[in-house]
């Protein structure tokens, strides 16, 4: 309501003048006029930015972006590049979370020795599973019994 000159209230006036109000005072704040509300606020939410902005080790892509399936493509192309592509032709590179699944036939338990170690050097794997076994399992129980064998039949698929 805008109080007239006699002292009367007049409210056919008053709405558009409260916003027209709002909208000065709008237009002079930080957050609607031309300063940044954003820039104050991101200097409060820098760290937590940091946190949640990166990327898990495991979901970086081939070219540093965000990616599903970022460790596998990682994965696929390092064996191509430091395989022979009879040796990785048949393979399938696959994930879940860090664990990088091969799904394939594998020539020979020396092949497989070399993939895994080539595997575990990437980053964000933290085992391999081979033909639905785990290596890092493989190893801890041939390390514990020493007559424990992979036989090479666990290679084909």
């Amino acid at each position: 309501m805008v109080t007239r000159g006699d002292g009367r209230m007049d409210s056919s006036n008053a709405f558009s003048q409260s916003r027209a109000e709002a909208e000065s005072a709008a237009a002079s704040s930080d957050c609607f006029g031309t300063n940044d509300c954003f820039s104050t606020r991101s200097a409060a939410l820098t760290p937590l930015l940091r946190i949640l902005g990166t990327i898990p080790p495991e979901r970086v892509g081939l070219n540093g972006e965000y990616d599903h399936s970022g460790l596998a493509k990682r994965v696929s192309r390092l064996l191509n590049e430091q395989f022979q592509p009879a040796e990785v032709a048949h393979l399938r590179i696959s994930q879940r979370g860090t664990v990088v699944v091969i799904v394939g036939k594998i020539a020979s338990p020396r092949l497989m020795a070399r993939l895994v170690s080539v595997v575990l050097d990437v980053r964000g794997a933290a085992d391999v599973e081979i033909n639905g076994d785990s290596m890092i399992r493989s190893l801890c129980v041939s390390a514990i019994e020493p007559d424990y064998e992979i036989s090479s039949q666990s290679f084909a698929y």
